[in-house]
């Protein structure tokens, strides 16, 4: 009958030498400090990031909301837009995808051919 030590030196997963030598135990905690490290700067920089973000998307929002209708109307915004937009634009995702549209009852056939042929239609009728 085999032993359990006996089983686990056959297997090549488990080195015979059962202690690390003291160059594996500083590399081993030099890299749990390096892997500490990035995390520590990873949560800063995304902390750091999402403030960045808000004050960008409250500084979009008032430079669109500073615009007068006319001049929404012309870049095609509705006022009710300029969240989403500057959502959108403080993400770095393109402005026009979030731009929403209104689905309008399509023109038939009869309604557009009437409108074409209009000038047809005598002015007195």
């Amino acid at each position: 009958m085999m032993t359990n030590s006996s089983k686990e030196s056959q297997l090549a997963l488990f080195p015979l030498r059962t202690t690390p030598s003291d160059f594996e135990i500083r590399n081993l905690l030099a890299r749990a400090h390096e892997m500490r490290s990035d995390v520590i700067a990873n949560m800063i920089n995304s902390f750091f990031g999402a403030i960045k973000q808000r004050l960008q998307i409250a500084r979009n929002m008032r430079a669109l909301s500073d615009l007068s209708d006319s001049v929404l109307a012309d870049i095609g915004i509705d006022r009710s837009q300029i969240p989403a937009i500057s959502q959108a634009l403080a993400e770095g995702k393109s402005a026009r995808s979030t731009v929403a549209t209104v689905d309008a009852p399509l023109a038939t056939a009869e309604t557009h051919n009437a409108a074409v042929h209009q000038h047809e239609l005598p002015l007195a009728a």
